[in-house]
């Protein structure tokens, strides 16, 4: 049971990194275009676009967490124990998720500056 917390907390942060970076590279043609207007424009749409990654992360949370409580409460017939202990999966899915993308990001940096160190040579 908590291997399915596990799976259903990674699939909602990489949805929640899926929309956020949809909705960034989007926002980020709009305030370009909105720079050559007026400053407030540009501070606008960019604020407007980056709020979007972390109104994804807390509704996803909010709607995953509350989804699985429900569920847990009838598998596990209101043993409230039993059920925190099982969700607790879904954070773990999250965060590890999250730290991956990171350590791949990461990794492919360098393996790019290698490669540029590399050729100036």
């Amino acid at each position: 049971m908590i291997s399915l917390s596990f799976i259903v907390g990674a699939f909602a942060s990489g949805l929640a990194g899926f929309l956020g970076m949809r909705v960034a590279t989007r926002a980020n043609n709009r305030t370009t275009h909105a720079a050559r207007s007026s400053l407030a424009a540009a501070l606008n749409v960019a604020f407007t676009g980056g709020s979007v990654m972390g109104l994804s992360v807390v509704g996803l949370g909010l709607i995953g967490l509350g989804s699985l409580f429900i569920i847990y409460q009838n598998i596990f017939a209101n043993d409230y124990n039993k059920v925190i202990t099982v969700i607790s999966g879904f954070s773990l899915g999250l965060h590890q998720l999250h730290y991956l993308l990171v350590l791949v990001a990461v990794f492919t940096q360098r393996q790019l500056m290698l490669v540029l160190i590399w050729l100036e040579k």
